[in-house]
């Protein structure tokens, strides 16, 4: 049985903003006690069934993604010049209910303004509360421990783009506050764990139960087929067709429970976008990078995916990446590849199970390792490949370079800029790094440089506001892993 709380954690957990979800009052919600609904199936029916406003004409593929994004109150993640994206995490305070299961993750992907595919995603490892769980069951044995703290309440944000004084790290601090209950034992300890694992398996079997039978009663019987590619990214689904959409609803064992709908075409071919000729995608990554009178470098139109509130930095942002390019991918999925869990990921394995699906387009994964230097960023840079970078966090550094993107938006004069960089390096690198312990490990973007200045653009999977971000080399070089990634033509 794996621990909830393990005693290496692999790669940072981070705290993203909840904006207000908008879906049918509780009076619209379905009752699946209620008897067999016999009324014709349309669009209002189905409406009816999910709890959610999801159809308005014959066809989703047809209408303009910001309107339907809009009817749903699902804020805009991501805008590029071909790809949007809008996501909510509902949270406790505010949960949201489709198809008679808990929603945690309600995203909408859409290209050229339409969309493409909607993805629901219910309980699942990683979103799932195991700390609030743990500390739930310990009180309801020992209510008596004066130690004894509430479970630790998510932030509820209504903006996306509201920009928190960093990234939060709450794996850290979890094991803890669950070691500061003066009554727990080891064998309480494992008793208890058992018990989440057990009800969390529950929840998993229940939620597949409950969306098979309303969509059942919906639609009619499933087929059951394979979807998606890759070795360890294809996934086991039950399809049901309507008016020319495809409800896929996929239960890996112990990993997650996840309705995607998307055009027929899309699941008659396996989720399979197509082959771009390596000439045409490699003349569509040039036009992207953008260079500044500045000296800035930056390449432009990767989609943002916010991970969300829990440890995916890894899934998340190898998730951008592939959508950058082309390949559809969804972070639970590369999660549940990869062996994730809330506290993080294994990037062997996520790096192996990625290969193995980049390769079915032609691609592969070229590894950079040691210390960063700027002739090999902007090698990638200048052809429209972003780096995958593995590196550590430390808090304060994390808010001093953002407060830092601040100041440097109203630079006037790069040369004094360039100047006085160097000497802020030399405080705040043994002052926020070297003299700050770590929070964890991180798995970010590099995105651009300035060879003028000596900096590197960042962009984390935290929320827009994390979009792009600069460092220095040689602070970069202070926090780097040693491992990073490109995923070559």
């Amino acid at each position: 049985m794996k621990s909830v709380f393990p005693s290496t954690l692999l790669l940072a957990l981070f705290f993203s903003s909840c904006p207000i979800f908008g879906a049918l009052g509780d009076d619209d919600l379905p009752n699946f006690n209620a008897p067999v609904d016999n009324s014709p199936l349309n669009i209002d029916k189905v409406n009816r069934t999910f709890g959610a406003a999801v159809f308005k004409d014959a066809s989703l593929w047809n209408e303009d993604s910001g309107l339907v994004a809009e009817r749903l109150s699902w804020p805009q993640e991501s805008k590029t010049s071909s790809q949007s994206s809008y996501r909510f995490y509902p949270t406790e305070q505010k949960p949201v209910m489709i198809l008679g299961a808990r929603a945690y993750s309600c995203v909408l992907y859409a290209t050229q303004g339409h969309p493409t595919e909607v993805s629901i995603v219910f309980v699942n490892d990683g979103d799932y509360d195991w700390i609030g769980n743990f500390l739930a069951e310990y009180k309801r044995r020992k209510p008596d421990d004066p130690a004894l703290v509430p479970p630790a309440v998510a932030k509820d944000d209504s903006s996306t783009n509201a920009a928190p004084d960093g990234p939060i790290n709450t794996a850290a601090n979890a094991p803890k506050e669950i070691d500061t209950l003066t009554q727990l034992t080891p064998e309480l300890r494992d008793d208890i764990n058992k018990k989440v694992h057990d009800d969390f398996a529950k929840a998993l079997k229940q939620d597949a139960q409950s969306l098979t039978d309303a969509l059942t009663r919906l639609f009619g019987d499933p087929v059951h087929e394979g979807f998606g590619g890759g070795s360890e990214t294809r996934e086991r689904v039950m399809r049901w067709d309507w008016q020319g959409h495809s409800f896929l609803l996929s239960a890996p064992k112990e990993q997650y429970v996840a309705l995607r709908i998307v055009p027929v075409s899309v699941a008659e071919n396996n989720g399979d976008a197509g082959y771009t000729d390596r000439d045409d995608l490699k003349a569509l990554l040039l036009s992207r990078v953008k260079q500044a009178d500045s000296g800035d470098v930056v390449v432009s139109d990767i989609p943002m995916v916010e991970q969300g509130p829990k440890g995916y930095c890894v899934p998340a942002t190898w998730e951008r990446y592939l959508r950058y390019l082309g390949i559809p991918a969804d972070m639970y999925v590369l999660a549940a590849a990869a062996g994730t869990t809330k506290e993080g990921t294994n990037l062997d394995a996520m790096v192996a199970n990625v290969d193995s699906l980049v390769t079915l387009y032609h691609r592969r994964i070229d590894t950079i390792s040691g210390d960063l230097d700027m002739k090999t960023i902007a090698k990638n840079i200048d052809k429209g490949s972003p780096i995958m970078w593995t590196c550590s966090i430390h808090i304060p550094f994390e808010r001093a370079i953002t407060m830092r993107k601040t100041d440097r938006a109203k630079v006037t004069d790069w040369d004094a800029w360039a100047t006085q960089l160097p000497a802020q390096d030399k405080t705040e690198i043994p002052a926020e790094i070297v003299g700050t312990p770590s929070d964890g490990g991180h798995q970010r973007m590099i995105i651009g440089y300035n060879d003028k200045t000596g900096e590197i653009a960042i962009s984390d999977s935290w929320s827009r506001a994390y979009e792009i971000r600069w460092l220095t080399l040689q602070e970069a070089n202070a926090i780097n892993k040693g491992q990073s990634y490109v995923i070559g033509l």
